[in-house]
């Protein structure tokens, strides 16, 4: 139960990033058409602001997300489906 918990809590930092990380591209897509269609400046400053919190957010869950996996994600040991495919 323990390895699970583990397990889960790991990834968790993965897939909050990734939402992270979309919000973030959606409030800049905002944002661009704010910009587009004349909004007024502080609408357009406002969702450039949050966007780029929200990048920053995202950055940092998923580097941790990184940092947590690392010894994982970079053992020579470790066989990738690709290497399966080519062989």
């Amino acid at each position: 139960m323990e390895r699970f918990a583990k397990y889960k809590r790991r990834n968790g930092f993965l897939y909050i990033g990734l939402v992270l990380a979309a919000l973030a591209l959606l409030m800049i897509a905002v944002s661009v058409h704010e910009f587009l269609h004349d909004e007024p400046f502080i609408l357009r400053i406002t969702g450039f602001g949050a966007g780029i919190l929200w990048g920053a957010a995202a950055f940092v869950c998923l580097r941790t997300y990184y940092r947590i996996n690392l010894s994982e994600l970079s053992s020579p040991g470790r066989k990738n489906d690709t290497d399966d495919k080519l062989l």
